[in-house]
């Protein structure tokens, strides 16, 4: 992992909530799932992360949504656990208040849309 790049990530006050990075499509994902795993743990450690407050508090379902997406594209079925944990330990997190994401790729979209029916 990358300590200073973190800590930047987590510290750098604006804005309060994170964008949601760029995603790739999901037959990148399909092609090489590796690429995935390879990101949350080198890029970002989610899984130390998730533990963080200023992480969780500065952190979006739309967010915790993608990464859920990214899991399931990558068949990461313990990541896709760990995700859908985190999201639910968010009681303030509800349903019916994520935003649309207004995704360009039809197909993600249609895979975020399922996830969300999939957590009621």
């Amino acid at each position: 992992p990358r300590p200073f790049h973190t800590a930047f990530f987590l510290l750098r006050p604006f804005p309060l909530q994170f964008a949601v990075p760029h995603q790739l499509s999901p037959f990148e994902i399909l092609a090489r799932p590796e690429i995935v795993m390879e990101y949350r743990c080198k890029v970002l450690d989610y899984a130390l992360l998730r533990g963080v407050y200023l992480f969780s508090f500065r952190d979006t379902p739309l967010r915790s949504l993608y990464r859920l997406y990214e899991t399931t594209c990558a068949a990461e079925h313990g990541e896709m656990m760990l995700e859908a944990a985190y999201f639910w330990r968010h009681q303030d997190w509800r349903i019916e208040d994520i935003p649309d994401p207004h995704d360009s790729d039809p197909l993600r979209y249609a895979i975020i849309a399922s996830l969300v029916e999939e957590l009621v």
